[in-house]
C-alpha cells in the first residue's frame, strides 16, 4: 500500500491513518495507488504537534 523506502509495518499503517485522521495527511488516489502528502493548510498545527512530541 505505502511505496517507498522503508518496510511497511502494522505500526506505520496505524500512524498514517492517525495523521489522516487529524487532517495532516491529505490522501489522493492516483492510477491504482494512493498517495499521502502534507496539508499544507495544517502548517502551523503540524509543528505544535512535532514540538509537543519532542517535549
Amino acid at each position: 500500500m505505502f511505496a517507498g523506502t522503508f518496510k511497511e509495518t502494522k505500526e506505520h499503517k496505524m500512524a498514517i491513518k492517525e495523521l489522516i485522521k487529524l487532517q495532516f495527511l491529505n490522501v489522493k488516489p492516483s492510477t491504482g495507488e494512493i498517495h499521502v502528502g502534507l496539508n499544507s493548510h495544517k502548517q502551523k498545527e503540524i509543528f505544535e504537534f512535532l514540538e509537543d512530541e519532542n517535549h
